[in-house]
């Protein structure tokens, strides 16, 4: 009896390890998700001002 006891404790640990590890990688999957929005947003910008300048250019 006191195996198995000893068992469900050692899985009961190993998944609160397993939990907190997930949690800090969904905390570092969503900083990246939300750099790739930053640099989304830049690369939209920047096609935004080339798309101005070129009508700028052509309007000359």
């Amino acid at each position: 009896m006191e195996r198995i006891y000893q068992f469900f404790e050692t899985l009961s640990q190993s998944l609160q390890q397993i939990r907190t590890q997930n949690n800090q990688i969904n905390e570092k999957m969503k900083r990246y998700v939300d750099v790739i929005a930053d640099i989304n947003d830049a690369a939209n910008n920047v096609a935004t001002s080339a798309e101005r300048l070129e009508q700028l250019i052509n309007g000359l």
